[in-house]
């Protein structure tokens, strides 16, 4: 607004315009306006699939009838950075693992003979960081050097398993940084799994029809979380189990701590509880936001972006644009917090690491900090790495770059 403050309501309005209310609470009423940029928000029960709440977009008849949830095919930056992460503790490392934050350079990165030298948003770089500490401040750099070492055709095989639109994506270095479209749907379905344990569910909207007389025409049938069943099953009423429970263990853990010390924090500082957890996203220029995010009976994902790509504007970021349309909506539909402890389960140990190697520390030593690991993979003593990956996972010439 340019010139002086308004004093009156004249100032600012005439006779004949048309006007936009917000009802707030207590009878309240404030000017709202129509948004210039767009936005998508989805919330799903994490063990059924059960969409719960769906808005895909301003005003379904002024904004447009595209649904942004279903349709919008967008870039989920770092958002996509848990599935690789997972599939990072599916292959050998933990979250105790030390890699290198130091600047790569991808040998025909962009096409052929064409390097790619990817960065981190801040420009900085933190040098050797336990995975843990790395997703939770969404360190590209990290990312890139593990999707090398994991390599790229076997992290997109792992992120299929999720219900990820792989079959339209290349397996290149960029993925590792959400470089391949999918919808909010997409995204927050393949989240779930590690929220409920590990099982991929099948979103579904329509629980039950009748024909006005008590007749049922049809009855979605009841979930059954199945830890038997083939990963490819086309029943929509078998969830079957892609990760293991101490995957998804260690995933919740870890993007609990993004909440409260990462990248989405906000979301801790606004609901000030910790059985919240989630993941921020950003795509180049700020051009979609996004934040995917669980409490107690609720996985959600909120995306902003403009339908014409256009950059939302500087630090228009996933965890600013994207992240409060989240905690507006869990403020309302979290239960009360409760002391439930975080549980591990069967096969998960804590341990105390020395927080700058990842390595176990010595009996009587301080300094430490607590870090899980599936038993199999556990810490090794102070003198050795922290985390015993298989050969055959990092190629030779990662190996440096990696410890």
């Amino acid at each position: 607004h340019c010139g002086p403050k308004p004093k009156l309501m004249g100032d600012v309005l005439k006779a004949g315009d048309l006007i936009r209310l917000q009802a707030e609470a207590d009878q309240h009423w404030m000017l709202a306006e129509i948004p210039a940029a767009s936005a998508g928000f989805v919330a799903l029960d994490p063990e059924t699939g059960a969409i719960r709440a769906l808005v895909g977009g301003f005003d379904f008849a002024h904004d447009s009838k595209f649904n942004h949830v279903t349709q919008a095919e967008r870039q989920p930056g770092s958002g996509f950075k848990p599935f690789l992460y997972s599939a990072a503790l599916d292959h050998g490392f933990t979250l105790a693992t030390m890699i290198n934050d130091s600047p790569v350079v991808v040998k025909n990165g962009v096409k052929e003979g064409v390097d790619w030298r990817p960065q981190n948003y801040e420009k900085h770089f933190g040098g050797p960081m336990r995975l843990r500490m790395a997703l939770v401040h969404s360190v590209n750099l990290v990312s890139i050097r593990l999707i090398e070492a994991l390599g790229p055709e076997n992290v997109l095989k792992y992120a299929s398993r999720f219900g990820l639109p792989t079959q339209n994506w290349s397996p290149t270095p960029s993925m590792a940084l959400g470089s391949y479209t999918l919808t909010p749907l997409e995204l927050v379905g393949g989240f779930s799994a590690f929220v409920n344990g590990g099982f991929r569910i099948t979103p579904y909207v329509i629980t039950e029809v009748d024909n006005g007389d008590n007749a049922v025409l049809y009855s979605h049938p009841s979930v059954n979380l199945c830890d038997t069943c083939p990963m490819d099953s086309p029943d929509p009423s078998v969830a079957p189990r892609i990760i293991t429970p101490q995957n998804a263990f260690l995933m919740r853990s870890a993007l609990r701590d993004v909440v409260r010390m990462g990248t989405g924090v906000r979301a801790y500082r606004a609901l000030k509880r910790d059985d919240i957890g989630g993941k921020t996203g950003t795509t180049n220029e700020q051009r979609d936001a996004w934040f995917t995010g669980f409490g107690p009976g609720w996985v959600a994902t909120a995306w902003v972006g403009f339908d014409d790509n256009a950059p939302l504007g500087h630090r228009e970021v996933g965890g600013t644009a994207a992240l409060p349309i989240w905690t507006d909506f869990m403020k309302v539909m979290l239960p009360p917090p409760t002391d439930k402890p975080h549980v591990p389960p069967p096969g998960v140990t804590e341990v105390m690491i020395n927080p700058d190697t990842g390595n176990r520390l010595p009996k009587g030593a301080s300094g430490g900090v607590r870090e899980y690991f599936d038993t199999t993979r556990g810490p090794a003593d102070e003198s050795g790495l922290s985390a015993p990956i298989p050969a055959d996972v990092v190629p030779q010439n990662l190996m440096n770059d990696l410890f």
